[in-house]
């Protein structure tokens, strides 16, 4: 259970908030994650889903799900998210992260607390930062 709370805390999406729908929005499958250094399990990542649609999220693992809503900030680089859960483990959490599109890979870096935006796409053994990369399901 401890690997759940972990992994609906950072498995969040990312939508843009124009009226056209988002490259991001769409299910995705998890292929790597990292949190303060060390790669999750594969079984772990096989058991997560997450859908993105409107600026909502939602992640399914195992019967449970986390939802709530993030907010894209593409004029920085990277770009930025704030996401809020609003339903499920995370709900009332804000966090802060950064993300990356390339075809159907989506490379994301999560600030569990909160406090600030990653400047970059790792995640160090000694921080709070979440490393994941997720590929679009077909």
């Amino acid at each position: 259970m401890k690997w759940f709370a972990v992994g609906l805390m950072f498995f969040c999406s990312i939508a843009t908030a124009d009226d056209k729908k988002s490259p991001v929005d769409g299910v995705w499958k998890p292929t790597k994650a990292e949190v303060s250094g060390n790669a999750l399990p594969a079984e772990l990542l096989e058991a997560i889903t997450l859908t993105i649609e409107d600026e909502k999220y939602e992640v399914s693992m195992a019967g449970q799900s986390d939802k709530g809503t993030c907010k894209a900030d593409t004029s920085t680089k990277p770009h930025r998210l704030k996401i809020v859960g609003d339903d499920g483990p995370n709900k009332g959490k804000t966090m802060l992260a950064i993300y990356e599109l390339k075809d159907d890979q989506l490379t994301v870096c999560y600030d569990s607390e909160g406090k600030e935006y990653p400047k970059e796409f790792k995640s160090p053994a000694d921080s709070k930062l979440l490393l994941l990369v997720y590929k679009k399901s077909k």
